[in-house]
Parts: C-alpha cells; sequence; structure tokens
C-alpha cells in the first residue's frame, strides 16, 4: 500500500513555497494561521487539515497531486497512481448516479 508521510508532505510543501519564491511569513498570513501552526507544518510536526493542503495549493497556483506525491515515485508508479486515480473517478460517478436514482425513487 502507497502511503505518503508527513515528512514528504512537508518537504514537498516547503520546496513548493520556495520555488514560488514565498516566505513562511506570506504563506502563514495567506493562510490566515499563526506563524508556530505553519512552521509546524513545514517541520512535519503535525498533520496538515486537507483545506488548508487545497488553499496552500491555491495560493502557490499548483495542482494538490504536487503536494501530495512521493517525488522518489519513478514512472510505473506514477502510471499506477493515474491507473487508481481514474478507477476512483469511474467509483464517484456510479455512486453519483446511485444516489441521482435513489433520491428520484423518493
Amino acid at each position: 500500500m502507497l502511503s505518503l508521510s508527513l515528512e514528504q508532505i512537508k518537504e514537498n510543501i516547503s520546496y513548493a513555497r520556495k520555488k514560488a519564491g514565498m516566505t513562511q511569513e506570506e504563506m502563514y498570513k495567506l493562510l490566515d494561521i499563526t506563524q508556530p501552526a505553519y512552521s509546524y507544518y513545514e517541520k512535519g510536526e503535525k498533520p496538515i487539515p486537507l483545506n488548508k493542503i487545497q488553499k496552500i495549493c491555491e495560493i502557490l497556483s499548483i495542482p494538490i497531486k504536487s503536494i501530495l506525491r512521493d517525488i522518489s515515485l519513478d514512472e510505473s508508479n506514477e502510471d499506477t497512481l493515474l491507473k487508481i486515480s481514474n478507477n476512483l473517478e469511474r467509483i464517484a460517478n456510479t455512486l453519483d448516479k446511485l444516489y441521482d436514482f435513489i433520491a428520484n425513487k423518493q
């Protein structure tokens, strides 16, 4: 099973922030959180809520997968992840159709 550690996520966030030319101060202000809270995220000391990861990606204008991926993955693993993502999308579409079907029955 593929899992991403806090260490990898914090490295990805730090790398993306620096690549965008932003400081930690700019980030925590734009995220509307305290400096210590943001520092915990980049140090990997606390898990980052998904809504904050999404906001970080919006601020840095990057796709969320760039934060949530293991940058050491090789091409074959990325292909596998793409297949998994496609399967999850199909499952979500099927669930949407099932929900609509049930909602229309009532």
